[in-house]
C-alpha cells in the first residue's frame, strides 16, 4: 500500500510550524533523517518526526540502541506511546500513554474494530498499561481467546528487531 504522506513531507511541515507549538523551543534538526533535538516544556528532549504515531512501534524505536526518543511529532496519532506526542493534523499535544482522540478507553478501541483500535490496544500492551491487560483478560473470560491471542501476537511481533538498518533516532 502506498502512503500518501512520507516522513520527509511531515518533517518539512513540522519545520515550517514548530515555532507555533506551545512548549517547544530551539528545534535543531539532524543533518539527515527526521530526528531533532529541542526543548520541550522546560527540559531537553530528543525527538523524531513520523507520519503516524504507530510508526514508533513499526520502526521498533523502543528498541533503538541509541535510546528511544523522548518526543514524537507525527501527522496522525493512532496508538498509545511511552512518550509525549505532538499531532500536526490537529495541533493537539498528547501526554505519555494518552489515547488517540477517537478512543476514550481500550474497550472503545476494541469495539471500533479498526486498524487504529488494534494499534491502540497493542500500543497499550507494549507500554505495560494495566487496562490493556485487563481487556485481554476480559476477552478470554468472554470466550474470545483467539482475539486475545491476536493482540498478544501483534505485541510480540513488535518486541523483535527486524533485519536491516534502523531509523536514526539521534540528531547529529
Amino acid at each position: 500500500m502506498q502512503k500518501s504522506l512520507n516522513r520527509s513531507t511531515v518533517a518539512a511541515d513540522f519545520a515550517l510550524q514548530w515555532k507555533r507549538i506551545v512548549g517547544l523551543t530551539g528545534v535543531m534538526f539532524a543533518s539527515r533523517g527526521s530526528a531533532f533535538t529541542c526543548g520541550y516544556r522546560g527540559s531537553a528532549a530528543r525527538g523524531i518526526v513520523l507520519v503516524r504515531s504507530s510508526d514508533f512501534w513499526e520502526y521498533r524505536l523502543h528498541l533503538a540502541r541509541a535510546g528511544a526518543p523522548d518526543l514524537i511529532v507525527c501527522f496522525r496519532h493512532d496508538t498509545c506511546l511511552p512518550c509525549p506526542v505532538i499531532e500536526l493534523e490537529s495541533g493537539h499535544q498528547y501526554r505519555t500513554h494518552e489515547f488517540p482522540r477517537q478512543f476514550g478507553s481500550f474497550e472503545d478501541a476494541y469495539t471500533s474494530k479498526s486498524r487504529a483500535g488494534r494499534l491502540t490496544i497493542v500500543g497499550g500492551l507494549l507500554c505495560g498499561m494495566q487496562a490493556a491487560y485487563d481487556l485481554l483478560a476480559q476477552l478470554r473470560a468472554g470466550e474470545k481467546e483467539s482475539t486475545a491471542r491476536k493482540y498478544e501476537a501483534g505485541m510480540h511481533d513488535y518486541q523483535r528487531r527486524r533485519p536491516g538498518r534502523q531509523v536514526a533516532t539521534v540528531a547529529s
